[in-house]
């Protein structure tokens, strides 16, 4: 039970942290839970988003190719993608990324959103 709570509060603080923009904190959060839940992949997936957006495009690759969802049918798997490449720059591909995205599920905000952020850089 107190290992349950310490999860929840440490992922708690990171959804406060990349609420606020404060990156690096998140990526200290999320890296804890990574390390004591190593096979939940939708934690792997926090970790690509807040490592990307701390500018650590080359960790966020590598960390995105071991996870299950990195195929080309999964939305989220693009959005990842544009997240990389957005805060690592690239912001020709990324649109490119985030449009494919929606491609696949028209109702994917995340998606939405980023692209929109793009289209202004």
């Amino acid at each position: 039970m107190e290992a349950a709570e310490s999860y929840k509060s440490n992922y708690d603080r990171y959804s406060i942290h990349m609420e606020k923009g404060e990156f690096i904190d998140a990526v200290k959060c999320i890296n804890y839970l990574v390390d004591k839940i190593p096979n939940n992949q939708q934690l792997k997936m926090y970790k690509v988003e807040s490592l990307a957006k701390t500018g650590d495009t080359a960790d966020a690759l590598t960390l995105i190719k071991t996870i299950p969802i990195a195929n080309q049918s999964n939305p989220d798997f693009w959005y990842l993608k544009g997240i990389i490449e957005l805060y690592g720059g690239e912001s020709f591909r990324a649109k490119k990324y985030f449009t494919e995205g929606l491609r696949l599920d028209p109702d994917h905000n995340n998606c939405r959103l980023s692209l929109n952020k793009a289209k202004k850089c």
